[in-house]
Formats: structure tokens, C-alpha cells, sequence
């Protein structure tokens, strides 16, 4: 999925967005220096919100977030509620990260041809209204879960499960554009500065008012032009439909790029101390302090 939103009416706003995306399929760090940037932007006196687009977690490899959405009855990601602590926004987790999958392990005794949907067991689609749970007919069959698990989450939501790929992708992009944009808008009402994180190595769209870019690989920092990023974004959405931050690296030259130092245990779980150290030094390289 790739699209563009264009915001119009009252909904909208010029907003300055610092947008954070990984060159890696996993591991590059844009949690982290999403956080820290949030944090100084806090600390700075900033009125700021944090929103991630699209996310994904696993039940099985990160089953402390899975009793966590048990919780609290719905699916979000683990980044979300970080980000969500680091700019201190008390927003639902859902209108922060609009769509969340959550999806498990195959079943090695259950032979089953793989699809694109073959490892999710259901995803959550949220406007500032209402939430939507698209759920897989084959999960239970297919994946390690728990049931008990999923009918708690389940239980009285808005619901349509999909057998086939065609359907889900269907529903997909006739509801997460509106989802997504709408989620935006409302998070822009009462802030100054976003911090949008995007998910993994995927660019799945672009929103309005991106003032700053960063593309975050290990050890380094690379800062690019939002305007030459628009248009690298809408040449690969219309040649494969979709922006992946390998395809940026390759085809953009950053204004600028910035050398970052392994970080301690304690940097990574003190926030304030994070965004002193590495946060700071990240908003002054982007003049936005």
C-alpha cells in the first residue's frame, strides 16, 4: 500500500512533522530516536504528539504486548505506548497508531499455502469514531494463539473476517487511507510538533506537512530533502506500489549525515537522558531547536 494524503477543510492544519523511517527491515534504531526527539521536544516546551501510522507485533515473540492489549482490550503497538510515554500525550493508543496487525507463528504440524495474510491473526483499523477488526478465517486453524486470548480482545467489536487475500486487501484500501488521515487530523488539533514514526523499512504513505525527514540506519543518521522524498515516493508507489528506505538510499543524496555512538542500558530506559544525549544533538543538527 502506498499513499499520499492531502488534507483539505478545517481539518487542515500547517503542522511541522519530523518523519522517521528505517533503512533495515528491523533493528535500525527509529524507536529510539523517535523517543529521544520526542523527549526534547517535550522538555523544550513544545506541545508535541507522536503518531505511527501503520504497526505490526508478534503474539508468540512479544507476548508481554499481547497481555498488555489483553489489557486493555484491543491491539496497539509496543513502539506507540513508548512514544506515547515520551512525549507524554494521554490520547487513545489507537488514534495514535491507527492500524496495528497482530500476527503469530505458523503451526509447523499445519500445512497451508502461504499468502500475504497467512501469519495475521487480525488488524485494527481506527478512525477518532470507531475501531474495525479485520480477523483471518484460517488464523486459529493455521497459528500458535490462544483463544481465549483473541475472544477477549474480540469481544463486541466491529468485525469482518476474510478468507481470501483480494478481500482483506480490498477492505484494507478502501478503509486505512480515511483511518489514517482522519487520526492525523485529530492528533494535530492541540499540538505544535509530530514525531511520525513509520514501519520497519516501509514507506506505506506520506502525509501532509513533512518538514523534516530522517532515515535512520545503524550508526548513522541520514537527513533528506522533503520534497526530493515526495517525489522518489510517488515515482516507486506508481512503478511497484510501494517505498521501502532501501529505495531511498539508492536513489536520494541526504543534505546531510550524522555519525551516532552505541548507547548505554541506561541511556535507552532513562527518556530524559536519552533525549540529553542524543535527542538534543538531533533536533540542533535539523535547526529545529
Amino acid at each position: 500500500m502506498g499513499k499520499e494524503f492531502t488534507l483539505s477543510g478545517p481539518s487542515s492544519i500547517h503542522m511541522q512533522n519530523i518523519f522517521v523511517f528505517g533503512y533495515q527491515n528491523e533493528a535500525s534504531g527509529k524507536t529510539t530516536i523517535s523517543i529521544a526527539i520526542a523527549r526534547s521536544l517535550v522538555n523544550a516546551g513544545l506541545k508535541v504528539g507522536v503518531l505511527k501510522p501503520v504497526s505490526a507485533h508478534n503474539f508468540w515473540y512479544q507476548y508481554d504486548e499481547t497481555l498488555r492489549c489483553l489489557e486493555s482490550k484491543t491491539i496497539f503497538s509496543e513502539d506507540i505506548y513508548r512514544l506515547a510515554r515520551a512525549a507524554k500525550v494521554e490520547l487513545r493508543k489507537e488514534i495514535l497508531n491507527p492500524v496495528d496487525r497482530l500476527i503469530s507463528q505458523p503451526d509447523i504440524e499445519v500445512y497451508e499455502p502461504p499468502s500475504p495474510i497467512s501469519r495475521i491473526i487480525m488488524e485494527r483499523i481506527t478512525t477518532p469514531e470507531k475501531d474495525m477488526f479485520l480477523v483471518n478465517a484460517n488464523a486459529r486453524k493455521n497459528l500458535i494463539l490462544q483463544d481465549e486470548i483473541i475472544n477477549d480482545i474480540l469481544k463486541d467489536k466491529e468485525t469482518r473476517v476474510c478468507k481470501r487475500f483480494k478481500e482483506w486487501n480490498d477492505f484494507e484500501k478502501k478503509n486505512i487511507p480515511e483511518a489514517i488521515g482522519s487520526c492525523y487530523s485529530y492528533l494535530c488539533q492541540n499540538k505544535e510538533i509530530n514525531v511520525i514514526e513509520s514501519f520497519n523499512d516501509q514507506i506505506p504513505i506520506l502525509l501532509p506537512d513533512l518538514t523534516k525527514i530522517i532515515m535512520v540506519a545503524p550508526g548513522s543518521l541520514y537527513i533528506y530533502n522533503p520534497k526530493d522524498l515526495a517525489r522518489c515516493f510517488k515515482f516507486n508507489v506508481e512503478a511497484k506500489e510501494r517505498l521501502l528506505g532501501r529505495d531511498v538510499f539508492e536513489q536520494l543524496k541526504p543534505v546531510y549525515v550524522m555519525k551516532v555512538a552505541p548507547l548505554r542500558k541506561d541511556q535507552l530506559e532513562d527518556y530524559d537522558l536519552l533525549a540529553n544525549d542524543l535527542g538534543t544533538p538531533i533536533l540542533q543538527t535539523l535547526d529545529v531547536l
